[in-house]
């Protein structure tokens, strides 16, 4: 077996890898928000029909379930989008081997960016980015870009699912402390009503 060939095998292998962990990622994106979405139902219906104040008690495990979930997702799924991420790399310089970020067909008379531009996109081969561990790091969270000299925040797909993790985790401790305040509510209104 030749060099092309096993190139050609591990871009195979790759492109393959490439798909199953996005796919995997947000299958799992999924399967946490569900989860999460169910629990603080479950949690604000059991708050609107609890009458006595001892109800309340149990109620609080809802926000601190969705807190410990919501960390667990973050750490799952991070972990899927940073093997998708690392696949692209790989492609990249697989492609890179292959010819592929090189311009064609330079002498051709058509003026067209189809006889004329590499096979894969344009932003793969004018990256700013000195390695791949850059690259990866760059894109599993939000970052700062430099646009026409404003710091703006642009929001990489993982971030974004990041981000909503983390908002279902404030969500969390909101309903939290309003189980606990109505709960205070509840025992006073008692105390008030037998004396």
């Amino acid at each position: 077996m030749d060099e092309d060939e096993k190139l050609y095998k591990l871009y195979a292998l790759n492109n393959e890898n490439m798909k199953h962990y996005l796919s995997e990622h947000q299958r799992r994106v999924s399967f946490y928000i569900g989860l999460i979405s169910a629990l603080i139902t479950i949690t604000i219906a059991g708050v609107i029909k609890s009458e006595k104040w001892y109800h309340f008690l149990p109620l609080t495990l809802g926000p601190i379930t969705i807190l410990v979930i919501s960390w667990i997702a973050k750490k799952g799924v991070d972990r899927f989008y940073q093997r998708f991420l690392e696949s692209i790399t790989t492609l990249k310089k697989i492609e890179y081997d292959f010819g592929l970020l090189e311009e064609r067909n330079n002498e051709s008379k058509d003026n067209n960016w189809v006889a004329k531009e590499c096979f894969t996109p344009l932003r793969y081969k004018k990256s700013p980015y000195k390695s791949s561990q850059e690259w990866v790091d760059k894109h599993m969270r939000f970052s700062g870009k430099e646009i026409k000299g404003k710091n703006t925040r642009e929001r990489n797909y993982n971030g974004v699912v990041i981000f909503l993790f983390n908002a279902t985790s404030v969500l969390a401790v909101v309903l939290f402390f309003m189980i606990i305040i109505i709960w205070y509510i509840e025992i006073i209104e008692q105390v008030l009503r037998y004396s």
